[in-house]
């Protein structure tokens, strides 16, 4: 006889023998000893998982000589014939290649003849979700109102692909996936028949990467079956599958605890130089994070990983080296590198920057963390500023609001320096329920500006319009201004260099001085600063901006006029 690969030869003949799918056996039992059979079913679930195979034994149930019977006997002329395939009363169709209108017609027409010898004609549709629009259409109406002696079961792994009209016409059967512990000893069974022997592990794996799908499960089998002279191994099912073993997260799990970034990398390449793609090892990676990240809630959580003992138990050695929340990062990261490699011709390189940003991951910053900093970092600047503030009730937009009574509708631009006022600082009140930046630098300055008493540079540029308007418009360009120890300084970032070199010219800055000094009674004089530009190493920053620098790890990437994003 002609070699049967093991998913054929062991497929099940009976319900006892649908392994993982006990639910669907014993409905399907029940509705034939109670005599209520549907004339259609729609049998949704993974691929592998006995969909089809199901259908099949229904179909000898219903069509056995000793039947309809929920124990079909698999020796009568019927059930032989739907066994090897030959029954003229059963017909499997391929919705994929048999999808258009002109198919489904044909169908409507053959159901109307009644079955050659069987009690029942059962049409068997597999990956019935390929039908087009049009097709489903068609097979509306005979769904609904089908002849005595059909009986339609459909089989699909999207079964959201079907049109609600089909699914609603059908009692609906949802397969699960086939459990570890359920697949080994169907594997146990089928290497007895062959007198080969495998270690558990070996088992084990290949019950994993059959990721629950018993028909996968025992074509990885056969693979092994032919490759091994004697017993399978572990490393023997990792070898034939070109899968990484499970010993490379560890040492790569580990690496990115202690920071080592060059063994990370120097790993990686082993890797992919031994042919293994980079989206198997990314997720590898992902599943050993999850691993630890149900661990750190509960220990018993275990049960949801399924590994190995001896793997559990190095998976626990290393969840001492992070936190949850370094683990949340983590997998955040990797996911999303995940999706970004799927179609990109770079896959190696964007991997290894997620590896890159996995490295820092204790220097991750939550966005939640971020929120809640620029909360608390929002309500002491007002503080210093002398504005009362509340929180607002709705913490979703993130927003201050004042407790003051009319005064509550003034808009945050009270804050500027660059603005005239009269108010002092408890007069000011800010809404934040808009959406409204606040640039550390410009509190700072207003912060100063109201401590002096008096806003000496508004003044000055009122005064200088009237008379000198171009030096009221160089000074309009600075981008902040306080007084220090009855000094006017003003100060300009690095693109208003123009603007500072023309005002500090001697000619100009005398002028200025002078216009000062009649202006103020000489109580106050007027000096100028230029912040330093990116390439320059030191410069003074505010202490405002160095506390949001501290709170968030940050660094100086550019600087503008107070009005940029």
């Amino acid at each position: 006889m002609a070699y049967l690969v093991s998913a054929r030869k062991y497929r099940p003949q009976v319900f006892e023998e649908l392994v993982g799918q006990e639910h669907v056996a014993k409905t399907l039992q029940n509705a034939i000893k109670k005599g209520k059979i549907g004339h259609a079913y729609l049998f949704s679930g993974p691929r592998g998982i006995g969909k089809t195979s199901a259908a099949r034994i229904f179909a000898k149930a219903l069509n056995c000589e000793n039947g309809p019977t929920p124990q079909p006997c698999n020796q009568c002329k019927f059930c032989r014939e739907i066994i090897e395939g030959t029954s003229l009363d059963l017909v499997e169709i391929d919705g994929a290649s048999n999808r258009r209108i002109d198919e489904i017609r044909k169908l409507r027409e053959n159901v109307r003849f009644m079955p050659s010898s069987a009690r029942y004609k059962v049409y068997i549709i597999d990956e019935v979700h390929m039908l087009t629009n049009e097709a489903f259409n068609a097979l509306l109406k005979t769904l609904e109102e089908p002849p005595e002696h059909i009986i339609f079961v459909f089989a699909t792994t999207e079964v959201h692909k079907v049109p609600q009209t089909i699914r609603s016409r059908c009692q609906q059967f949802v397969f699960k996936k086939i459990p570890i512990n359920k697949i080994v000893p169907v594997l146990k069974k089928i290497l007895k028949d062959f007198s080969v022997e495998a270690d558990e592990k070996a088992l084990f794996w290949i019950a994993k990467f059959a990721e629950g799908s018993m028909r996968d499960a025992e074509s990885i089998l056969d693979q092994m079956i032919s490759y091994s002279d004697s017993i399978i191994t572990e490393d023997d099912v990792f070898t034939v599958l070109g899968m990484p073993r499970f010993d490379a997260y560890h040492g790569l799990v580990r690496m990115i605890a202690e920071k080592n970034t060059e063994g990370v990398f120097e790993l990686v390449n082993k890797l992919i130089m031994d042919g293994i793609e980079v989206h198997v090892i990314l997720a590898g990676l992902i599943d050993y994070f999850r691993a630890l990240y149900l661990l750190t809630f509960d220990e018993r959580n275990e049960t949801l990983v399924e590994l190995p003992r001896e793997e559990m138990e190095q998976i626990k050695v290393l969840l001492k080296f992070f936190k949850r929340l370094d683990i949340q990062n983590i997998l955040l990261i990797l996911s999303r590198s995940y999706l970004e490699i799927r179609n990109m011709d770079i896959k190696r390189e964007l991997f290894e920057i997620a590896l890159l940003k996995c490295l820092n991951y204790s220097d991750v910053i939550n966005p939640a963390q971020i929120l809640k900093k620029l909360e608390e970092l929002k309500e002491d600047v007002l503080r210093k500023s002398g504005v009362e503030v509340k929180r607002s009730p709705t913490l979703s937009n993130h927003s201050l609001s004042s407790v003051s009574g009319e005064s509550a509708k003034k808009p945050v631009e009270n804050l500027n320096p660059h603005r005239s006022s009269n108010k002092n600082s408890q007069d000011s009140i800010v809404d934040f329920s808009e959406k409204v930046e606040l640039d550390a630098n410009i509190l700072d300055a207003n912060i100063k500006k109201n401590a002096s008493g008096e806003d000496y540079f508004s003044k000055l540029v009122e005064h200088l319009e009237t008379k000198r308007r171009a030096l009221a418009e160089f000074l309009k360009r600075s981008k902040s201004h306080e007084v220090r120890e009855n000094k006017i300084m003003v100060v300009y970032s690095p693109d208003e260099k123009y603007s500072y070199d023309h005002i500090t010219e001697d000619k100009m800055k005398k002028i200025l001085q002078s216009e000062v000094a009649e202006l103020f009674g000489g109580k106050i004089t007027i000096e100028f600063e230029l912040e330093k530009s990116e390439s320059e190493e030191d410069f003074t920053l505010s202490p405002s901006v160095e506390k949001v620098l501290e709170i968030f790890k940050g660094e100086i990437v550019s600087k503008n006029d107070g009005g940029g994003n």
